[in-house]
């Protein structure tokens, strides 16, 4: 996590957003639509929290759903390109979604 993603979470926990660390506690207990429900209610408080899409994008593919993986992943590239990890988990999206082609260009 960088410098602006902690100074914006320690923002939203004194506003009483929900953070990152509570979602992932949730999805650690199995918890999965509670977190989903919190994750939401994070990215439309911090839109702009590539880690949150990350999670997103991750809990979409395990749910089955990889256009909805594809587009999370998508925009937590866009936030924070070139990104290693999130490259990869973006390739498997657009693998998972028959879309291979657009993960090896």
């Amino acid at each position: 996590m960088n410098r602006a993603e902690r100074r914006r979470q320690a923002k939203q926990q004194k506003g009483g957003a929900p953070n990152l660390a509570q979602v992932q506690a949730l999805v650690g207990q199995g918890r999965q639509a509670e977190a989903r429900r919190l994750l939401e209610r994070l990215l439309q408080a911090a839109p702009e929290h590539a880690a949150a899409w990350q999670l997103a994008g991750l809990l979409a593919l395990r749910d089955g759903e990889p256009g909805r993986a594809v587009a999370a992943l998508t925009r937590a590239d866009a936030l924070v390109p070139g990104e290693a990890g999130l490259r990869c988990n973006l390739a498997i999206a657009l693998g998972e979604a028959g879309r291979g082609d657009e993960a090896l260009a």
